[in-house]
């Protein structure tokens, strides 16, 4: 498994468990550097989410240990230039004040913008849009 499509199905799976969240995704090639932004910054002083984060962290060093990986907040000076992935939870609004309700798996979208497609929303209808 590439490190792309090991830290996708990550993210996808902290946004099923973390509704009120938004992540963005970026990989800088030049550094084998991958920097996920995580919105709203408070939910990175959970301890549940800090569970979540450190699991994902051992795995992707486990799986890859050339790769570096760090996660930021949108307040960040670095910050995610270069998106590739993006994914929120049905309770994930800009104002960050929604709380996470539940843990309901069907109802969260997501968005490939390297890849130039509109996004892919994982609810009931079953409705994805694929890139040619």
């Amino acid at each position: 498994m590439e490190p792309k499509v090991f830290i996708i199905e990550n993210l996808k799976k902290l946004v099923n468990e973390f509704l009120s969240i938004r992540v963005r995704y970026e990989f800088e090639e030049d550094f084998n550097n991958h920097i996920i932004e995580i919105v709203p910054d408070t939910i990175l002083d959970s301890e549940r989410f800090n569970k979540a984060g450190v699991k994902f962290i051992d795995d992707f060093y486990t799986n890859f240990p050339d790769h570096n990986i760090m996660f930021i907040s949108d307040k960040e000076l670095l910050g995610v230039k270069n998106c590739c992935f993006t994914a929120s939870g049905i309770f994930f609004t800009k104002d960050h004040k929604n709380p996470d309700w539940s843990n309901d798996l069907n109802n969260v979208k997501y968005s490939f913008p390297a890849m130039n497609d509109e996004s892919v929303n994982s609810g009931n209808n079953y409705n994805y849009a694929l890139a040619a």
